[in-house]
């Protein structure tokens, strides 16, 4: 399930980026990091 849950938040993360949403893309990433 976490993978799942992980692959959903980075398929998100794309979404996010390829329309321009900063404030997302910065929550992903902080997550990630």
């Amino acid at each position: 399930d976490s993978d799942k849950a992980i692959s959903t938040k980075s398929l998100k993360h794309k979404e996010a980026t390829l329309k321009g949403c900063p404030a997302k893309d910065t929550n992903l990433n902080s997550i990630k990091n």
